[in-house]
């Protein structure tokens, strides 16, 4: 399993749905662009899912920790907001945060 944490500015609005005869119940997709232009494709299930819903907007700059799937597509495991009174925001689009384990 490849182990990310990226970091980067939503560019679209989460879509949410949800999953019938599977082995999750919701999902929601989002696109995420990081600070070298790329855009990754970031996707939730279940509670995650939910929150991602409720809580990202486009525009919102986020951290997130999760795994690439078969596909190149992020599957989210947790995800920070930055709000523009944070002081970590700067630090961390100041470089490119991009690990992989």
């Amino acid at each position: 399993m490849n182990v990310l944490f990226i970091a980067g500015t939503v560019i679209d609005d989460v879509k949410f749905d949800f999953i019938l005869n599977g082995k999750n119940v919701s999902i929601s997709t989002f696109r995420l662009k990081l600070e070298d232009k790329t855009v990754v494709k970031v996707i939730a299930y279940d509670n995650r899912a939910d929150y991602c819903y409720r809580k990202i907007k486009k525009d919102d700059k986020v951290m997130i920790y999760g795994y690439l799937n078969k596909k190149y597509n992020v599957i989210l495991d947790e995800i920070h907001i930055f709000y523009k009174n944070n002081n970590f925001h700067n630090l961390l689009f100041q470089y490119n945060l991009l690990i992989l384990l």
